[in-house]
């Protein structure tokens, strides 16, 4: 920073102070325009900082308006719960996980801003959720409720609710980076889950275990994506959470269990049904009771998937083929379901170093001097 220049940031603007050859200083301040173009002023009768951000301040607001209220219309006021159910209206033909995106909103969000305006959501008040949500629940499940709060304020302003200028939603990106669970199940947690399960519930179990598929690819499994003949289980890019078709082999323990359920479920187009036309929409009561009586601490559903990738790499198989069984769409998401710690490196440095022996000994071969041949006497 130079001498004859102090600058201050707020964000997207800020002010600063410009001294002239002739020694006068004057105050200036900048600012991004809804069409991301930066704009510098200067602040008009500015004699101090203070009054500077008071000058930046008033000009953000008229741009705000010029942008999102052209004409000067009147901001409309409207509370959470109102715009919960126009946001609803609007996602539910675009985008998937929208059922998601409800259940946050009823089991967190409006119980805590429903009779809130959208205008009245200060920081504060979301800070006192967050915190009450990582009293409740791990820190992954909070982001995504403050990731949708700050979502559905972004959207109120694009059809131009009056929301706070700047999006209250200030500690979702501190609480974005989570570390990935590593919890998998022991071969003996296993056993005392599936022996405290009901009946309906295990082969559930067994088939996450068997496959890594998500809990909703399992819940909402057709026998028509099922072909016991040739082992291989169809996961329909509608039903994928990344869009993409994949086929998962079926090993002989789930072959059995599969056929089992066929012969005793085969008219219900559900692998899984809680009765003859419908699926499960969910079991976290009967699994969350299975695993407290089985005495099993710190475990959701979704670890068995976690448990799934890690036994594989354990038992050999490469990152990359687990990537399509699982259907990531990157390698790198792959290895976060993979527990490195409980993997046994040992083998892998082995076959490093056989390899690099035999590297060895055939570059001594190729560098390796031919012997000088004889010349027949004949030939002298």
């Amino acid at each position: 920073m130079s001498k004859s220049k102090k600058r201050w940031n707020y964000g997207k603007r800020g002010v600063f102070l410009r001294e002239l050859p002739n020694g006068k200083e004057y105050w200036y301040y900048w600012l991004t325009d809804g069409h991301g173009k930066r704009i510098i002023k200067s602040a008009k009768g500015a004699n101090s900082r203070l009054e500077a951000v008071l000058v930046m301040e008033h000009a953000h607001k008229e741009e705000f308006k010029k942008t999102y209220h052209p004409g000067g219309q009147e901001i409309e006021e409207i509370t959470f719960s109102e715009f919960a159910d126009e946001y609803l209206r609007l996602v539910k033909n675009t985008k998937k996980s929208w059922k998601g995106d409800e259940s946050i909103l009823r089991c967190g969000l409006l119980r805590k801003f429903g009779k809130k305006k959208l205008s009245a959501i200060q920081p504060k008040h979301v800070e006192d959720y967050i915190n009450y949500k990582l009293e409740n629940v791990d820190r992954g499940t909070t982001n995504i409720h403050a990731s949708l709060l700050r979502r559905m304020i972004n959207k109120a302003k694009q059809r131009g609710y009056h929301v706070p200028e700047t999006n209250p939603v200030i500690h979702s990106e501190h609480i974005k980076k989570v570390d990935a669970r590593d919890r998998t199940l022991t071969f003996e947690e296993e056993a005392r889950l599936l022996k405290h399960s009901p009946e309906k519930l295990k082969p559930i179990i067994i088939t996450a275990l068997h496959t890594g598929m998500r809990k909703k690819e399992i819940l909402k499994l057709e026998w028509k994506d099922v072909d016991l003949d040739y082992g291989k289980i169809h996961i329909r890019a509608e039903m994928s959470k990344t869009h993409q078709d994949r086929h998962i082999p079926i090993d002989n323990a789930l072959n059995s269990v599969l056929e089992t359920l066929q012969r005793n479920n085969g008219h219900s187009p559900y692998v899984f049904n809680k009765d003859e036309s419908s699926p499960y929409c969910d079991i976290q009561e009967a699994f969350a009771k299975a695993r407290s009586e089985a005495g099993i601490k710190d475990f959701h559903f979704h670890d068995l998937r976690h448990t799934f990738a890690t036994r594989a790499v354990k038992a050999g198989v490469d990152l990359f083929s687990l990537m399509k069984f699982l259907g990531h769409s990157d390698v790198t998401t792959t290895q976060r379901y993979v527990n490195l710690r409980d993997v046994d490196l040992l083998p892998a440095i082995e076959k490093l170093e056989q390899y690099c022996e035999r590297s060895r000994k055939m570059s001594q071969k190729c560098i390796q001097p031919e012997k000088a041949t004889e010349v027949p006497s004949y030939a002298m």
